[in-house]
């Protein structure tokens, strides 16, 4: 079988109410939108500035997302979508099989 006919891999099973809590909050939004962008790891230091908070604050939004296994946390401290999730290079899609997330308009610059 060629590449072009295979199926495409399922997302894994997140759970809806953990998932929606962890991606509702905007500057977690700014976060992700961040890191997909980017197309590569990304430190907590980065990552607060460009959403315009604290180191602090980040950190903390950067846990909850990683509980929800939205990222993970590598060598380092980067971060990164989580493998199971992450778009391929170039695109800006996350599906969490039951919620595509996709970028249609920059978040970053405002609400």
């Amino acid at each position: 079988m060629n590449s072009s006919n295979k199926a495409p891999a399922s997302p894994p099973n997140y759970s809806v109410p953990f998932t929606l809590r962890a991606i509702s909050d905007y500057n977690r939004w700014r976060i992700l939108e961040q890191i997909v962008l980017a197309g590569e790891p990304q430190m907590v230091k980065s990552l607060a500035q460009t959403a315009g908070i604290s180191e602090t604050s980040c950190s903390k939004h950067m846990g909850v997302l990683r509980d929800a296994n939205v990222v993970d946390r590598g060598n380092g401290g980067l971060y990164h979508i989580a493998p199971a999730i992450r778009p391929p290079p170039g695109e800006y899609t996350i599906d969490f099989g039951f919620l595509t997330l996709r970028r249609t308009a920059p978040l970053l610059g405002g609400r």
